[in-house]
């Protein structure tokens, strides 16, 4: 179920088509036929015996207008359940088998306690029960919220797969294969100590990025972009920057062009593949991935396929904040701190050191992942301890995993040169 807003799912060669049933305002259209789901046309007349659909809460909030009053899912499956406020689910809960009883109150109708409720099974009837499994992740980030919830409801409040794992103690099982990257991103997930025994899926753990180096014109850039180099790390010498680092917006745009350049794209439908699947920037600050956004449109603007505006909405859904980018996964990630103030950093040192959002931040790379950062970031000591041990798994990225360095000089965004220092696992 979709909105006028998504994209059609495309066909696909010896794949069964997937019916198409859009929903926006009180319309309903199942594969574009006016009609074909109605009010008196129930959803129902149209379905196969067994059957999957896939929707959202808003979609299922509604879905009840085109469907009998006793539908009901067999299997009620939430992915992303640890970024789907626990409301949300509500919608679904319209679909659960109902369970029949009858409640007959007791002779003392004077005291409106449980104790004075008789409740009935109905005998010699077998029940369908709904089976409701949720898929999600507690180490990742929360849903956003404007407010801090009141003392008492924060797991109400929180995602849906906290409030049942955490809040209910329901059994969870923890998958130990990452299907999505190579086997030294793995590897460092894993020494984040959230995921017990992790490893790489083996048709996976040796994929390298793919594009041909010669034709990246800059020499420092190739060390940068070498496929063998996985886990990746740039330290610079700025100071002073509160959020916004042009330094780092000009390396990142740098690094993209290059990549694009290795990657060859020689259409439109190429490009747009470019910038969904190949390439994904993650940068803590708003402001930071708008300022990566204008420098990346200024370059790419004279030689893309693509028109002004579908290059500029595919560029803002490439550069994200760590909590939008959960659920999406790019060839190569890159990750930009923008922030050499110590006094800023101070400021927010629980939200940028949260190891929650550094673990979504390196994980969400299939082959290679590049992490941008200054010196005075990284020499940072929170005063807090339990602050300051999370601020010691990324200086460990950097300083320990990435065990090699090079020193390299480039020329920065007025064209001068300047030094940095980029360090890689080996």
């Amino acid at each position: 179920i979709r909105s006028d807003t998504q994209t059609l799912i495309k066909e696909k060669k010896e794949c069964r088509n997937v019916d198409d049933l859009l929903h926006y305002g009180s319309i309903w259209k199942l594969n574009g036929m006016k009609g074909s789901v109605t009010k008196q046309r129930l959803l129902e007349v149209s379905l196969e015996e067994s059957c999957i659909i896939f929707a959202n809460a808003h979609h299922l909030y509604s879905l009840h207008e085109r469907v009998e009053n006793d539908f009901a899912f067999n299997l009620i499956c939430v992915d992303e359940a640890s970024q789907l406020p626990t409301h949300y689910f509500m919608a679904s809960l319209q679909y659960i088998y109902k369970y029949s009883f009858n409640m007959k109150p007791l002779s003392d109708l004077s005291r409106a306690t449980m104790s004075n409720l008789n409740l009935e099974e109905e005998k010699d009837k077998k029940y369908n029960l709904t089976k409701v499994v949720i898929v999600g992740d507690h180490n990742q980030l929360p849903p956003v919220r404007v407010k801090t919830p009141p003392k008492n409801l924060e797991l109400v409040l929180d995602s849906l797969f906290s409030y049942y794992v955490k809040g209910h103690s329901i059994s969870s099982k923890q998958l130990k294969i990452n299907y999505r990257s190579h086997e030294d991103i793995v590897a460092f997930t894993a020494l984040l100590g959230l995921y017990k025994d992790l490893t790489a899926f083996k048709t996976n753990a040796k994929v390298l990025l793919k594009g041909d180096t010669n034709k990246v014109s800059l020499p420092w850039m190739k060390k940068i972009l070498d496929p063998n180099k996985v886990v990746c790390s740039i330290i610079h010498n700025r100071k002073f920057e509160i959020g916004i680092s042009v330094f780092e917006a000009h390396l990142v745009s740098l690094i993209i062009l290059s990549f694009y350049n290795m990657k060859g794209p020689k259409s439109e439908q190429e490009e747009v593949l470019f910038w969904t699947e190949g390439v994904g920037v993650v940068a803590p600050h708003n402001a930071q991935g708008r300022t990566i956004i204008r420098y990346l449109f200024d370059i790419f603007q004279p030689i893309s396929y693509l028109s002004e505006g579908s290059l500029m909405n595919h560029l803002k859904n490439t550069v994200y904040s760590v909590e939008k980018f959960q659920g999406s996964d790019r060839e190569l990630i890159i990750s930009s701190i923008g922030l050499s103030d110590l006094d800023k950093i101070s400021a927010e040192e629980e939200f940028i050191f949260n190891l929650n959002r550094f673990n979504v931040l390196t994980s969400r790379a299939k082959h290679k992942v590049i992490f941008i950062s200054s010196n005075k970031f990284l020499g940072y000591i929170p005063d807090e301890r339990v602050i300051l041990e999370k601020a010691s798994k990324i200086y460990t990225y950097v300083q320990e995993f990435c065990n090699e360095k090079i020193e390299l000089e480039i020329d920065n965004e007025k064209n001068e040169k300047e030094k940095l220092i980029f360090r890689f696992k080996k």
